[in-house]
């Protein structure tokens, strides 16, 4: 049996004592998040303490953000988590430091437009705008898509439509807990939530209508999961077993063997949900894993 690491351990009590999952579960506190008119405030994180370079451009009115190595040799378009509600955190800017030294790559991070003022039609028009600029100037195998959480699920909605725009496939598509499913109505999820300390499964439902706008939340454009995966760059995904979301992996990774898609599934056990952001020993076993991944 894998032992956990002291460090999961702890960080999971400080995510219990921080009330995280309140956000997902108390109908108050969710009604609340969705009421707002308007976005929920970007913040840059500590630019002075980050060892990559960082800009922020614009393109198209779609603000980005990089985080680049000295000699980059490949682009990682990464997605960020946040329910399609919340924007980059503290976590999100330390991962796409280290992961930009550590692959010599530059990390393109879309501010993609959020929920409850957006929905995902906009910010796949403007995603999938950014990737067709990127492609005049870089070849597709010099660039990979990867997200966590909500990203995830963009990430592999961005190869989709990549897809049907007959656009060129990245090189690799890393996904990092991933959310698949907005509709949150598989039964499956009933028997883990008691283990995860963050996701709810009202807050979720809420939050994917909202991104879903007047579209049916199982639309493919919204829950990759019940999108086409013929054609799609391979596919590697990481979830731990104390996560609402492993549920949706599995689905997924059994429809690619269904379908005799390229898909690598990584379930670490114990691990909460986005664990591959936290500080602990067992998020740095999946950054080595990426690295070879993209070394490739």
């Amino acid at each position: 049996m894998q032992k956990r690491s002291i460090e999961s351990r702890l960080f999971e009590v400080v995510l219990k004592i921080s009330g995280t999952k309140k956000d997902f579960i108390q109908a108050s506190r969710i009604e609340s998040i969705l009421k707002k008119d308007h976005p929920f405030k970007f913040k840059v994180f500590y630019p002075r303490l980050l060892k990559s370079k960082l800009t922020q451009t614009s393109i198209n009115g779609l603000d980005i953000l990089s985080f680049e190595s000295s000699h980059p040799t490949q682009h990682i378009v990464y997605l960020h988590g946040g329910a399609y509600v919340f924007p980059p955190s503290l976590l999100h800017f330390q991962f796409c430091d280290d992961l930009a030294l550590k692959t010599q790559s530059k990390i393109i991070l879309p501010l993609y437009p959020r929920a409850p003022v957006h929905s995902h039609k906009e910010a796949i028009a403007l995603v999938i705008h950014l990737y067709s600029e990127l492609l005049k100037t870089i070849p597709a195998d010099q660039i990979s898509f990867m997200g966590d959480s909500a990203g995830g699920g963009f990430a592999l909605v961005l190869a989709q439509v990549a897809q049907l725009k007959q656009l060129p496939q990245p090189k690799h598509i890393l996904l990092l807990s991933p959310w698949l499913d907005i509709s949150c109505e598989d039964p499956a999820l009933k028997d883990i939530d008691p283990l995860d300390p963050i996701l709810g499964i009202p807050g979720l439902q809420a939050m994917g209508k909202a991104w879903a706008g007047l579209s049916d939340p199982k639309d493919p454009q919204c829950s990759p999961l019940y999108g086409n995966l013929k054609g799609i760059a391979p596919i590697t995904t990481f979830v731990g077993t104390h996560e609402i979301l492993w549920v949706d992996s599995r689905r997924l990774k059994d429809k690619a063997d269904q379908e005799s898609i390229p898909l690598t599934l990584y379930e670490v056990p114990f691990m909460n949900h986005v664990f591959a952001l936290f500080p602990i020993p067992e998020a740095k076993e999946v950054k080595d894993k990426i690295i070879k991944i993209l070394q490739k």
